[in-house]
């Protein structure tokens, strides 16, 4: 059985070779390269705030001049088959939700801000049409 002085005595004997591992672990961390720690902080930064894509910008523009005229977001705007790909993209690449669902006449709706996009297959594949209400 230890006694309560073997037990001080031991605590602080193991205290002494606390430290040396943490050295050791400096030691080892002055080998690692200045430059690729920045550029994968870059590269993290540039992850959290992607660069809106020309699709985005076509469907935003038809929002904002909707908006300006109306006072209100327009209930639909309809697109190309290009168009609707792109803003699935979009929704996957920013971690957004991504409502689909279909209308009454069976085309398929999608939520994107606070407008329904409607997937149109006449439509030119690029083609972001003009937006309107109900």
């Amino acid at each position: 059985m230890l006694s309560r002085r073997d037990l001080f005595a031991g605590g602080g004997v193991l205290t002494r070779l606390g430290p040396a591992p943490a050295a050791a672990a400096q030691r080892c961390g002055n080998d690692i390269d200045n430059g690729a720690i920045n550029d994968i902080a870059a590269a993290v930064r540039d992850l959290r705030h992607p660069a809106a894509s020309s699709i985005v910008s076509q469907v935003r523009d038809r929002q904002r001049a909707f908006l300006r005229q109306n006072q209100k977001f327009p209930d639909f705007i309809e697109v190309g088959v290009r168009v609707w790909e792109g803003l699935e993209d979009w929704h996957v690449e920013n971690h957004q939700e991504m409502e689909v669902r279909r209308s009454a006449e069976g085309r398929y709706l999608m939520k994107f801000r606070m407008t329904e996009l409607v997937l149109k297959t006449e439509m030119p594949e690029l083609e972001v049409g003009l937006a309107y209400d109900r």
